[in-house]
């Protein structure tokens, strides 16, 4: 399973590549006008103003904003080089103080865009958390990084504030959870029954035993809608795929006796009525019942049945 450090350098990266070079920030006006405001009122040196900036740097960097707020960071990275090389150019303090102050607002909207984003993105990280509890990774491997590869897309679109884009493809990125969490769960609880159906059709199971086939074709149909209409009703799951393993177990036998009959010679028939006659023998020794083989196999059982019934009573 992928863990998270993986998972997040994937996310950087993915991130990097749709953003490109820094691209301007919905909110950059803003928050020049506001460092132009404080850079008037702030009774500092340029120089501290450029250490405030640089530790809101390193702030952003442990916050992750590379994966959460990559144009912030990008961004605020390029504004403090600026400021940087202004003051080492011996300019305006004032203009070194304003370019240091904007770098700073720009790394806390990173900061509080990467809040915002984690909150939003709270039904698809716990979305993806269910699909890594369920192993989807080991199921459908390719799929389930496919729809992890999405979050940066997420990322990107809230970062440039393009919220409607992102609830709509936030939706859309459900459903695809949804459609893996179904097919996971079925891949559980059914892959290996699905399987055994199979032998059992290439046994020729669907035509020798048609009401037996059509009882575990049902089955299994009844299991797949129950997963897909509730993939967390385990309980339930568990009862069906049970339900749907019997009736595949009893087609496969009713197929394979029922092939037996039918490949029987005329002078092994009687060969394969003595082994059935024998079975229910095997319950007559059990019971210490009178020897009845000389009874229809019909009405053995009917005894046999009585003798059971009698025996519970006396408990």
């Amino acid at each position: 399973m992928m863990n998270s450090t993986t998972f997040l350098i994937g996310i950087t990266a993915a991130t990097l590549l749709l953003s490109g070079c820094a691209q301007k920030l919905p909110q950059r006006q803003q928050l020049h006008d506001d460092a132009v405001r404080r850079a008037t009122l702030a009774d500092e040196s340029g120089a501290r103003t450029i250490q405030r900036a640089q530790a809101q740097q390193v702030l952003a960097i442990s916050e992750q904003l590379s994966v959460y707020s990559p144009q912030h960071l990008q961004a605020g990275n390029e504004q403090l080089s600026k400021a940087q090389n202004t003051l080492s150019r011996g300019k305006n303090d004032q203009q070194v103080k304003t370019e240091a102050l904007l770098a700073f607002n720009i790394y806390n909207a990173g900061l509080a865009n990467k809040v915002a984003v984690q909150k939003r993105l709270t039904p698809s990280n716990e979305h993806l958390a269910v699909l890594r509890t369920l192993y989807a990774d080991r199921a459908f491997p390719s799929e389930l990084q496919a729809i992890e590869g999405t979050i940066p897309t997420l990322i990107d679109l809230h970062e440039r504030q393009r919220l409607s884009d992102f609830e709509q493809q936030q939706r859309e990125l459900h459903q695809r959870m949804t459609a893996l969490e179904i097919k996971t769960v079925e891949f559980q609880h059914l892959h290996r029954i699905k399987q055994d159906l199979a032998k059992t059709e290439q046994l020729g199971g669907a035509k020798i035993a048609p009401q037996s086939w059509q009882v575990a074709q049902e089955t299994l149909a009844q299991a797949q809608a129950l997963i897909a209409a509730t993939p967390r009703a385990l309980a339930d799951i568990q009862q069906a795929a049970h339900a749907t393993d019997r009736a595949s177990q009893h087609v496969a036998h009713i197929t394979a006796f029922s092939t037996e009959v039918l490949n029987a010679k005329r002078n092994e028939a009687e060969a394969t009525a003595l082994k059935v006659e024998q079975w229910l023998y095997q319950i007559a020794i059990t019971l210490q019942h009178d020897d009845i083989r000389h009874l229809p196999f019909d009405q053995q059982i009917e005894s046999y049945r009585k003798a059971i019934q009698a025996l519970q009573r006396q408990r």
